[in-house]
């Protein structure tokens, strides 16, 4: 009885929640997502999303919750809650380091992290240049370009294909099949769409199986060849949670970084006096990045269970 009357007090409470907190449609947010969290936020320390879930709206609350114990990562939440509960692109959250908590998280973050050091940075950023140059290059034998499928969904794909050490030859397809993937990762994938997705993650894992093999075979002294002697080292990590790290490396060094570049251009665009500024002062494009991230992040919040 009294579990009966436990559940029935917890039911109750679910119900006055769903009466106080207010739902804000998918319509609010497409037409101006900061002025919709603005309005709740004067009222409602949280808001129902429409398409699922709770948001956080003030930063004292977001900033207190991010450190509660109660609080974890999804895991497999997103994919199940989607039907998948198999394949590629649940492999992704079961595997991976950033939807993973406690000892999982850390011992899959360790070697990567380390790889990922000040003068892989450095070679990041040689990466980028040369992947910009090329594209740019191409634009203005053109005359015009499509900022983002052409440019920013390009460019950090390109940037990463450096890093790893991709043969020319193979870039088009792992260019295809990143942005087949990351269609799971957007909002309302169509069945096809994710049915797609399922199909490309299949691929960027065998490509980055094989990749591995011909990576352990030489000595490179690359980023790819860097972390592999440390899991090595480690012996903490399996092959398959290697490739599924570098999996969410790839996830999240393209989509975040292609809708932060069409949010920092769409933003400077709407003010022209701030545009016009950085188009003849390019010392200033540094700051315009750093506010833009700040302002529009290409990353839409951090997920909790």
């Amino acid at each position: 009885m009294d579990g009966w009357r436990l559940q029935s007090e917890r039911n109750l409470n679910v119900e006055k929640l769903t009466r106080v907190v207010p739902t804000i449609s998918t319509v609010e947010i497409e037409e101006n997502a900061h002025d919709a969290f603005k309005r709740y936020r004067a009222s409602y320390p949280i808001a129902i999303l429409e398409t699922g879930g709770y948001v956080v709206l003030r930063h004292a609350d977001v900033s207190r919750l991010s450190e509660d114990p109660r609080l974890c990562a999804t895991g497999t939440a997103i994919p199940t809650h989607g039907g998948i509960t198999q394949g590629a692109l649940f492999d992704i959250f079961q595997r991976g380091m950033l939807t993973a908590n406690g000892h999982d998280h850390q011992r899959r973050r360790s070697a990567i992290s380390r790889a990922v050091a000040g003068e892989v940075i450095g070679e990041f950023r040689t990466s980028v240049r040369k992947a910009a140059n090329k594209l740019i290059d191409g634009y203005h034998q053109a005359g015009e370009v499509e900022l983002g499928s052409d440019y920013a969904g390009k460019l950090p794909i390109l940037a990463l294909a450096g890093m790893l050490g991709l043969p020319d030859f193979e870039v088009s397809a792992f260019m295809r099949d990143i942005d087949q993937m990351n269609e799971f990762f957007r909002p309302d994938a169509s069945p096809a769409a994710i049915a797609e997705a399922e199909l490309a993650a299949k691929r960027v894992q065998g490509f980055l199986k094989a990749l591995l093999v011909s990576k352990r075979k030489g000595q490179s002294g690359d980023f790819l060849s860097r972390y592999l002697a440390m899991v090595d080292a480690d012996q903490d990590v399996s092959d398959t949670e290697v490739i599924i790290q570098l999996v969410q490396l790839i996830i999240g060094g393209t989509e975040s970084v292609r809708a932060a570049m069409v949010a920092q251009t769409a933003n400077l665009l709407s003010s022209r006096a701030q545009w016009q500024a950085v188009c003849e002062n390019p010392a200033l494009a540094s700051s315009a990045v750093s506010e833009s991230l700040r302002f529009e992040p290409g990353i839409a919040g951090v997920v909790r269970l």
